[in-house]
């Protein structure tokens, strides 16, 4: 019975690092989108674009202890990809295509 205890306390463990980053991640996406004015603080562009690349650092963690596993592992793995490619698009949209020299390209 304490092995099921264990097993329930690691579980949940390892779902609140990723749903803590989801939550800070959506928060800031809606206070960039219902904030009064276009300009957003520096604060709040760091965190929109260094956010996703957190999210897929945990993702592989977390994919690195389950890497025997042939589903759980994987999708993990496959869930970092996807947090680093958003990654990258905002570090693309704001540090890029957010200077005046490189608006006409994107």
């Amino acid at each position: 019975m304490n092995l099921n205890a264990n097993f329930s306390n690691e579980l949940k463990q390892l779902y609140k690092i990723p749903l803590l980053i989801f939550g800070t991640v959506t928060a800031f996406h809606f206070t960039s989108v219902f904030s009064q004015s276009f300009d957003l603080s520096i604060f709040t562009q760091i965190a929109i674009v260094f956010a996703p690349l957190a999210a897929s650092v945990s993702c592989f963690f977390i994919s690195n202890n389950y890497g025997n596993s042939k589903v759980f592992g994987k999708s993990y793995f496959l869930l970092g990809v996807a947090f680093f490619s958003t990654f990258v698009g905002e570090l693309i949209f704001f540090y890029i295509c957010g200077r005046a020299d490189f608006f006409l390209l994107c």
